[in-house]
């Protein structure tokens, strides 16, 4: 045997080639070296993929090649053909691959190399392509579960040529390369950008925000009646508005220095230089633009301030718009030109909570009141566990009866103002009370096993108060600790404070399930895994909405399955349509929620929101059952299927 030097790549894994040596010519010994030293140089999937069809080419004698990734892992084709040596050419090709591509599915459905000798015969699939590209006779060659190399020469073959050494060493090495590169960029791109918009996400602006110099700005636009959208035209129309929408700041705000998409239907720009001229002149030519689509939006700008820490600019921003929205909406309003306390304890009742919904204003005083008439009012959305297709899980969430007009108010009319007024842990306690109270009944009678989880504001895992008083509700109620599950939400704030580490593990230690909510959006939900004792994750609904993207599947996935790696349960919020449940049950997600399933109901429609789920949920199973057809989500751009075989995986 002979074997190579054995370099070691980024990931810490020794790559050796053993070829044998009586089969193994000099110059192929040769090729496979550096093809072994090229992959562990590389740091992205696409000079991996380049190192792989450049050599795959050149080992085998091959006028070209393409490299088809699937839309899963990115939805790329690398091209690699004499004509330009050492150089790839990249795209996307979409299509269908079931019925336009089925040469590229049964290869990777045999995981075995399938040769053609004649390509470019008349019944021959993809014949556009072939003749492109010159394709006389290809070799089909699958890279584990990831890809399909093709490989083609220009005249026709009865054979390909040999392969003196160890082809399938190369190839699974050269598979296992690309799926490490691909991992890395999931998890990269999980922590600085938003899926559905492609702009940086939260985390990543309020680093940015740490550079900004005084004389900066930072302007925040929340588009007006954005519920409206969603409600009448449907969250897919709704996506698409958030993606234009991103387009146009884009192209409109050339000199910032971050763009970013700060949470629902609120962006962020940071302009460093200039930022009060270049913000209003921004927002003047949006405004035109976003008037022809039929659509408003209000602005709140804020410049940085000597001795201003970065969070107190983005909450001048942030109280500036509030008062565009107040003042009418449609407009521009810089936070130096309105008078704000910071005695959050007197905010003026003017701040009206009409900025994050349709629904009524709601005062300071009015919140009060409702408070203190125990005016919160618990909804249940049922959790479905994806393997079983039962329901599993109840998520309790607010409601708020208005004191005067006697409305239910939903979360987004009330809580932005218990949030910043201090109030949000009443609220918190109160839906504790009610939830842990029917839990206890539940499992007592109809649903023996069923879980609760309640939400808790990060403000209050500082309260000494919580961990005890939650453990009493359960011990009062007869419910076990852990039938309780706690959700801390993400907020811009992040939890950093011994109070906050010191809750949870209280938490923990008692047997209270605790789950990071909307993960992904906050400051820094990847280092919450590494700090706090967590036991699971809900993957934000942003990015189940982003199911229909190549990013949104594929952070998906990622999250998923880094979860799991860790012994996480993995909720995923926001389901909304057959092909999410069906991409997210094949993917290994074990528990979903979402309107597809069920609406928050209250606690006496409960039983009946349950049967309809699990009935729901059985139905769609026996029709991809009667259908084996991948669903709408999943054709393959590059032509390949999203393999059945991969191990991946509201409100």
């Amino acid at each position: 045997m002979h074997s190579g030097p054995a370099p070691v790549d980024d990931a810490g894994v020794t790559v050796e080639f053993v070829l044998t040596a009586a089969a193994a010519p000099t110059r192929t010994l040769e090729a496979l070296l550096e093809a072994s030293y090229r992959l562990s140089r590389t740091t992205t999937t696409a000079q991996a993929a380049d190192v792989v069809a450049e050599a795959a080419r050149k080992l085998r004698y091959a006028d070209g090649v393409h490299l088809y990734l699937s839309e899963q892992l990115g939805g790329s084709v690398w091209t690699n053909a004499n004509q330009s040596p050492g150089s790839a050419d990249r795209g996307t090709l979409s299509f269908d691959y079931a019925t336009q591509a089925p040469d590229l599915a049964a290869c990777l459905a045999a995981r075995e190399e399938l040769f053609v000798p004649d390509g470019l015969s008349a019944d021959a699939p993809r014949q556009a392509v072939r003749r492109r590209f010159g394709m006389a006779s290809l070799l089909y060659v699958p890279l584990l579960d990831i890809g399909v190399l093709v490989l083609w020469w220009h005249r026709p073959r009865a054979e390909p040529p040999p392969f003196a050494g160890d082809w399938r060493a190369f190839l699974d090495h050269g598979a296992q390369a690309l799926r490490r590169r691909l991992e890395t960029t999931n998890l990269r791109d999980l922590s600085v950008t938003d899926p559905l918009t492609g702009l940086t996400n939260r985390r990543t602006l309020v680093q940015q925000l740490q550079k900004l110099p005084t004389g900066g700005c930072v302007l925040l636009l929340d588009l007006d009646h954005f519920k409206r959208v969603n409600d009448t035209l449907g969250h897919r129309h709704g996506d698409r508005t958030l993606q234009a929408f991103a387009r146009l700041l884009l192209r409109h705000c050339p000199t910032a220095s971050c763009v970013a998409r700060y949470g629902g239907e609120e962006f962020a720009v940071v302009f460093p230089v200039d930022g009060r001229n270049a913000g209003a002149m921004a927002v003047e030519e949006l405004r035109h633009t976003w008037a022809r689509e039929g659509l408003t939006f209000s602005a709140g700008l804020a410049t940085h301030r000597e001795g201003a820490s970065p969070e107190e600019t983005l909450e001048a921003a942030d109280r500036a718009m509030y008062e565009a929205k107040r003042a009418g909406r449609d407009r521009l309003v810089h936070a130096a030109d309105i008078a704000w306390t910071r005695d959050r304890e007197h905010e003026p009742a003017v701040q009206v909570l009409a900025a994050h919904g349709e629904g009524p204003g709601l005062t300071l005083d009015e919140l009060d009141e409702a408070l203190e008439n125990d005016s919160v009012v618990v909804h249940y959305q049922p959790v479905l566990d994806t393997r079983s297709g039962c329901v599993v899980s109840v998520e309790a969430l607010a409601r708020l009866r208005h004191p005067r007009t006697g409305e239910l108010l939903q979360p987004a009319d009330f809580l932005p103002l218990a949030e910043r007024t201090g109030r949000v842990r009443l609220v918190d306690r109160q839906v504790a009370t009610q939830a842990v109270h029917a839990a206890a009944q539940w499992r007592q009678g109809t649903f023996p096993a069923l879980t609760v989880a309640v939400n808790v504001s990060v403000d209050h895992l500082d309260d000494d108060a919580l961990v005890p008083t939650l453990l009493t509700h359960c011990r009062t109620q007869g419910l076990p600790p852990s039938a309780l599950v706690v959700e801390v939400t993400e907020t811009l704030r992040s939890v950093t404070g011994r109070g906050h580490e010191l809750a949870v593990s209280q938490l923990r230690d008692a047997g209270v399930g605790v789950s990071l909510d909307d993960f992904g959006t906050g400051f820094s939900a990847l280092s919450y895994l590494l700090r706090f004792p967590v036991s699971g994750i809900k993957i934000d609904t942003t990015f189940t909405a982003a199911l229909g993207t190549v990013a949104g599947r594929r952070l998906v996935h990622g999250m998923v399955d880094l979860a799991l790696s860790m012994g996480l349960q993995v909720v995923a919020e926001g389901v909304e349509t057959p092909d999410q449940l069906a991409w997210l049950t094949e993917r290994r997600c074990p528990l979903v929620q979402g309107y597809l399933l069920s609406r928050p109901v209250p606690a006496d429609q409960l039983a009946q929101a349950v049967l309809q789920a699990q009935e729901l949920a059985r139905r769609l199973a026996r029709d991809r059952a009667d259908d084996p057809a991948p669903s709408a989500m999943l054709p393959l751009r590059a032509g390949l299927p999203s393999p059945s075989q991969t191990t991946s995986s509201t409100t």
